[in-house]
C-alpha cells in the first residue's frame, strides 16, 4: 500500500502499529520551518521529503526505515557564513511506548519512543536530519567560501620590505639561479631593524 505524496501538517498523527501491521509506504513532505529545532541551527530553503515504509519484526516489535531531505542553509565552523546545502538522512528505527519495558530491545541501536498509539512525521524525521549535520562543515563537507589552504613559498622579489631592511643572499645561490627556502631570514632582519 503506497499513499501519495502530499503537503503534511506537521501535527498530522500516524497510528504506526496499524501501519506496521499493512507494512504501509508513505511519502510526506513538511512545509519549510516544520522542524523548529533543525530549522534554528538551519534555516530551511525548502521542504522536508520524506519516505517511510513500517513493518513489524518477527517479535510484534513496529519498525519505520525511511529517507528524509532537505534544503537548509548550513553554517560553516571556519568561515560563519552560510551557505545552501542539501541534507540528506536515511534510519530504520524501532518504535516502541515510553511505558515499554526496553530489556526485551538488546540489539536493537536505534529507538523512537512515542507516547501513544501515534506519532507525528515531524517526530520520526527531525532528530536524524539534526543528526545528519555534519559537525564541522568545511572539514567534512566543502564550502564554497572555504579559504585555501596551500601556503605557496614566498619569492625574495614578491616580498614587500623596507627602505632600511636587506636581504642577504648567497651570492652563490644568486648567479646559479637557485635560492634556498629560508623561511627565517626575515625575521633576523627585522630583529637586526630593531637593534
Amino acid at each position: 500500500m503506497m499513499a501519495p505524496a502530499m503537503a503534511t501538517p506537521p501535527d498530522e498523527r500516524l497510528p504506526y502499529a496499524v501501519l506496521a501491521r499493512q507494512g504501509a509506504r508513505l511519502e510526506r513532505s513538511l512545509q519549510p520551518g516544520s522542524l523548529a529545532r533543525l530549522d534554528a541551527i538551519a534555516p530551511a530553503r525548502g521542504p522536508v521529503v520524506v519516505g517511510l515504509e513500517f513493518r513489524r519484526d518477527g517479535e510484534g516489535r513496529c519498525w519505520v526505515r525511511g529517507r528524509a531531505s532537505q534544503r537548509v542553509d548550513a553554517l560553516c565552523h571556519r568561515c560563519l557564513e552560510r551557505f545552501e546545502r542539501e541534507l540528506e538522512v536515511g534510519f530504520d528505527l524501532c518504535i516502541v511506548p515510553e511505558s515499554a519495558d526496553l530489556t526485551g530491545t538488546p540489539g536493537v541501536a536505534d529507538l523512537l519512543t512515542v507516547g501513544g498509539d501515534t506519532v507525528s512525521v515531524a517526530d520520526i524525521v527531525e532528530d536524524e536530519l539534526l543528526l545528519g549535520l555534519p559537525e564541522r562543515l568545511c572539514l567534512e563537507d566543502p564550502c564554497p567560501h572555504m579559504p585555501v589552504l596551500v601556503y605557496p613559498a614566498v619569492d625574495a622579489a614578491e616580498m614587500e620590505l623596507g627602505p632600511d631592511m636587506d636581504l642577504e643572499m648567497d651570492v652563490d645561490e644568486v648567479a646559479s639561479g637557485r635560492q634556498r627556502n629560508r623561511p627565517f631570514d626575515i625575521l633576523a632582519q627585522l630583529k637586526r631593524s630593531d637593534s
